[in-house]
């Protein structure tokens, strides 16, 4: 099916609809969560090789938008792309510095972040699990540090 002979004003709104979608239901799936806060039933748990497959889904959804030739079709990705890039950066905390959080992370919902990291699976202490998310580049991030994050960012959301 092709959008071409559409008018240019419903085609890009056919893009921007389903891109943001597909952008939700990404994000529903990682919090187990409808944008209403009710649960969906998504995964019990996440861990780093979860997150890092969702972030290669979505730059494959991202590369499409840049290519759709819709003006600010990516944008619609921005939010998960930001939050995907925070947890999955070595220094998770960085969210809690104001100056951080209102230009890097800016887009970041502490409550979809509170939802995930609620989550978060810490990979096993010996097992190739570890080993294999520090050769790939991956945070390794204890289930302590988690706990303690969530506590300051349900404290500064109030």
């Amino acid at each position: 099916m092709s959008f071409v002979n559409l008018p240019r004003a419903i085609r890009e709104s056919v893009f921007f609809i389903s891109c943001s979608r597909i952008s939700s239901a990404l994000t529903n799936t990682l919090t187990g969560l409808d944008q209403f806060g009710e649960a969906t039933g998504g995964d019990k748990k996440v861990n780093v090789f979860g997150l890092h497959s969702v972030r290669l889904d979505l730059q494959a959804f991202q590369k499409f938008a840049e290519g759709a030739a819709v003006p600010q079709l990516g944008e619609c990705f921005s939010p998960l792309a930001q939050l995907l890039k925070l947890l999955l950066s070595h220094d998770v905390e960085q969210f809690m510095e104001p100056a951080i959080r209102e230009t890097t992370y800016a887009k970041v919902s502490p409550h979809t972040l509170i939802a995930i990291l609620e989550k978060y699976s810490e990979l096993g202490s010996f097992g190739m699990g570890r080993r294999r998310a520090v050769q790939a580049g991956l945070p390794v991030v204890k289930r302590k540090t988690v706990d303690g994050l969530i506590k300051r960012v349900v404290a500064m959301d109030g």
